[in-house]
């Protein structure tokens, strides 16, 4: 019986051997990955008393190749360029996409969209990962595909998802429009406090939505009130910085404001790639909670408190963001806010003196022009898909470059707010405007 045995074996060998492939030493699940089926065929990965042979399971995997993957994308594997599937039977299936065969990119896919590939759009490989547990002797498989799209073959379905990823992303920045004046008009009826503390409602709605959707439509909702959340946080921001702080530290303020941007950035970019995709916008979420929770000490502006009359909380809270207890120079500089306060009040313009009246029309071109130039060079479609970016244009690691672009981009934020103190903000944002303009330059 073992002579028998042995012949057998020695013919399978034989016949591997003349088909160029050759029998492995030892069964492990890395095995079988990228077999021929014909091999498999005549193959039985299975001791005494094995479940099923591979025979039955190639069979299998190739019935599987001809249905429909449906589900939703819950987590990007962007080293591995591979994703996972989760069906409506909350069953688990990953799929690789093959660097160089495809026409599909892992950086096209979104993650909680529904995705549905049909099978005649998409060659499957089935890759068997069998493997025998040693207590319970259970064959099982991993439901994993290599998925390859053929070069004839077109897939509009990725090009929907791509389009949908582009409104998600920059649905951010259209909502800070509207956030802007938002944050303008509620600052000068409610107050810089109320109102920074309203800015975080929306952002903490947006990111609560992103947490639990599934549909593109409603995480550009989300997305929109986060923007609107960014841009009266960014608009009250600046006013109150502007109105507590003194005149040495004042622009310093205003840049640092831009850094913890840069290092709020550079966090996503560190973080992002190696979490799930509920891990990270639960990390969004609960900042965005702290931020709410630190933003209930925040004092109010004196100068609000002037215009609404309110001489003794002014007073009080400008002790208390002084931190000085001399009642006599609060007086002082009270006095002297309060001579401000009226002469603004008197002098109060509308937004449509704004734009008629020619004194203002110098500071207008200025500053719409820098920001037009900003945003034209592409810095918010580069922040957004730097990792895509640099996964096309070199071979290397997509998050390890996002990650040294988040640091360049943060020591440059903190090297500008000391640099301007000495050159002056002119020849910074001539240095910078050169240096952008020669690196897209050698980017082509």
């Amino acid at each position: 019986m073992a002579k028998s045995k042995n012949h057998t074996n020695h013919n399978q060998n034989r016949k591997a051997h003349r088909n160029g492939i050759k029998k492995p030493k030892k069964f492990r699940h890395e095995s079988t990955l990228g077999m021929d089926p014909k091999f498999l065929r005549n193959q039985r990965f299975c001791k005494k008393g094995n479940l099923k042979p591979a025979k039955q399971l190639v069979r299998a995997a190739e019935r599987k190749a001809n249905l429909t993957i449906c589900g939703f994308v819950h987590s990007i594997d962007p080293i591995n360029h591979s994703i996972i599937v989760l069906q409506s039977r909350g069953e688990s299936f990953q799929t690789t996409i093959i660097p160089g065969h495809a026409i599909i990119n892992v950086e096209e896919i979104n993650p909680g969209q529904d995705i549905k590939i049909p099978a005649r759009k998409v060659s499957t490989v089935p890759s068997l990962r069998c493997y025998l547990e040693r207590k319970k002797k259970i064959m099982s498989w991993f439901k994993e595909n290599l998925l390859t799209v053929s070069e004839s073959g077109k897939c509009n379905i990725w090009r929907e998802y791509v389009e949908q990823t582009s409104w998600v992303v920059s649905l951010a920045a259209l909502g800070a429009l509207p956030g802007c004046y938002l944050g303008k008009v509620l600052s000068e009826r409610a107050g810089r406090r109320r109102t920074i503390l309203s800015a975080s409602i929306p952002g903490l709605l947006g990111a609560l939505i992103i947490l639990f959707t599934k549909s593109p439509l409603v995480m550009c909702f989300a997305r929109l009130l986060m923007g609107i959340s960014n841009g009266v946080t960014a608009v009250v921001t600046m006013i109150y910085l502007t109105e507590i702080a003194d005149k040495e530290i004042r622009g310093a303020l205003g840049m640092l404001v831009q850094v913890m941007m840069n290092l709020g950035s550079l966090a996503m970019y560190s973080i992002g790639p190696f979490v799930s995709y509920k891990v990270l916008n639960s990390i969004v979420l609960s900042l965005s909670i702290c931020y709410a929770l630190m933003c209930l000490w925040v004092p109010e502006s004196p100068y609000f408190h002037l215009t609404r009359g309110k001489i003794p909380a002014a007073k009080k809270d400008f002790m208390f963001i002084k931190n000085t207890k001399d009642e006599a120079w609060a007086d002082e500089q009270i006095h002297t806010m309060r001579v401000h306060v009226q002469a603004n009040m008197e002098n109060e313009s509308s937004m449509k003196e704004l734009f008629t009246n020619r004194k203002y029309w110098n500071a207008i071109y200025i500053v719409t022009g820098l920001k037009i130039l900003q945003y034209m060079t592409g810095s918010l479609a580069i922040q957004s898909y730097v990792e895509m970016i640099f996964r096309h244009t070199a071979k290397i690691s997509g998050p390890m470059v996002s990650i040294v672009y988040g640091f360049v981009q943060l020591g440059a934020g903190i090297g500008a707010t000391f640099l301007a103190r000495y050159f002056g903000r002119r020849i910074l944002i001539l240095t910078s405007c050169t240096g952008v303009a020669l690196s897209l330059t050698t980017i082509g």
